[in-house]
């Protein structure tokens, strides 16, 4: 590992602190593979990246990194495999497949909790947790997440998903951020559809979108935080002081 890295990583078991979160809504293939490259592109760039997979089908981004992870982050914290078995590692990218274990966080507070600390584990070692989010459902990682990136592809079809998958993020008050970027050649017609989105968006929705071009802009501003909210959504957000304070 670089000297710089080891430094960033002790820091943060120092401190307690945590890298970047983002939620990542992938709208059609071109979408996927849009994401997988920019992944690349920053771990190549010296970010240490931790991914959680959230979408299993076929086409995801597994897929299109070229990976084929053996075991999931559920058969971890069932006890059937160590972590580092489910995890993949590609330098410094590591992928997590976790789409059976994001849906236990907020309903089995037991097995919630050991999400939380096989992630909270995990983001030491990570200066970026990118969240590849299913769009077919609002799972307790994206709200963690608390910024979202919807990527479409610059057709009807693409922006047409993307634009569902807004309407299921309405009102959830955990998400304090949502961006927009059209995966592909930027040309005027994209920037032309990516600001029809926006101003719909705004009129119907009442949702402020931005427009980014790649997935850096996306990121928040300030670290931290991710594991934190997981752990009160695992714990239920109205839990009594009692059970808080055993889930702190």
């Amino acid at each position: 590992m670089m000297a710089g890295y080891d430094q960033a990583a002790g820091l943060r078991r120092m401190f307690g602190g945590q890298g970047r979160s983002l939620a990542v809504l992938t709208c059609g293939a071109g979408a996927a593979r849009w994401l997988a490259a920019q992944l690349r592109a920053r771990a190549g760039a010296g970010q240490r990246l931790l991914v959680l997979e959230e979408c299993s089908a076929f086409g995801n981004l597994a897929d299109h990194l070229g990976t084929a992870p053996r075991f999931d982050l559920q058969q971890v914290i069932e006890g059937h495999v160590p972590l580092a078995q489910a995890l993949v590692r590609d330098d410094a990218l590591m992928l997590l497949p976790v789409a059976r274990a994001a849906r236990l966080v907020g309903r089995e507070r037991v097995l919630g909790r050991r999400v939380v600390d096989a992630l909270r584990t995990l983001q030491f070692e990570a200066d970026e947790t990118i969240v590849h989010a299913d769009t077919t459902a609002t799972s307790s990682l994206l709200r963690a997440a608390g910024v979202c990136l919807l990527v479409a592809e610059a057709r009807v079809e693409s922006i047409t998903a993307a634009y569902a998958a807004l309407k299921k993020l309405k009102g959830i008050a955990d998400i304090g951020s949502m961006a927009l970027t059209l995966s592909g050649q930027t040309t005027f017609e994209s920037r032309e559809l990516a600001a029809n989105f926006q101003a719909l968006a705004w009129r119907q929705l009442g949702i402020e979108v931005r427009c980014v071009d790649h997935l850096g802009q996306a990121l928040p501003s300030s670290p931290g935080g991710f594991v934190e909210r997981l752990r009160d959504l695992a714990c239920g957000l109205a839990a009594s002081p009692a059970t808080s304070a055993a889930c702190a």
